[in-house]
């Protein structure tokens, strides 16, 4: 399930995620290492998982400009993209889903949690 999903259900928590690292940052703007190459934006802006402050300026080829976010150099996020791709929802409730990011992706995926 994408952000744009999770307005409509909230109820589910969002199954996928892009992790992403903080590779410039000053008082309240920061720069993700991610961008069109590695998310879509057919329906908008990407959100920051549990960082309600953060709105993205726009989405560049390979970079996610952030205003209203403090965090450091290096820092790792959790974007979730807005996407026309098939919605992936967990629905289980035990929180792997958001435990075991892709090493080669830097997805979150399911750890055998099928529900």
């Amino acid at each position: 399930m994408d952000s744009s999903y999770n307005k409509v259900s909230p109820q589910f928590r969002n199954a996928l995620s892009i992790l992403a690292t903080i590779i410039s940052a000053k008082a309240d703007f920061a720069v993700a290492d991610v961008g069109l190459k590695g998310m879509g934006n057919e329906f908008g802006l990407p959100v920051v998982a549990g960082r309600p402050d953060a709105k993205a300026r726009y989405i560049a080829e390979e970079h996610l400009p952030l205003d209203g976010l403090k965090a450091a150099t290096g820092q790792k996020i959790q974007v979730i993209p807005r996407t026309d791709a098939p919605p992936a929802i967990c629905t289980a409730g035990c929180g792997s889903c958001a435990k075991a990011p892709s090493k080669t992706s830097g997805l979150s995926r399911p750890s055998g949690c099928l529900e």
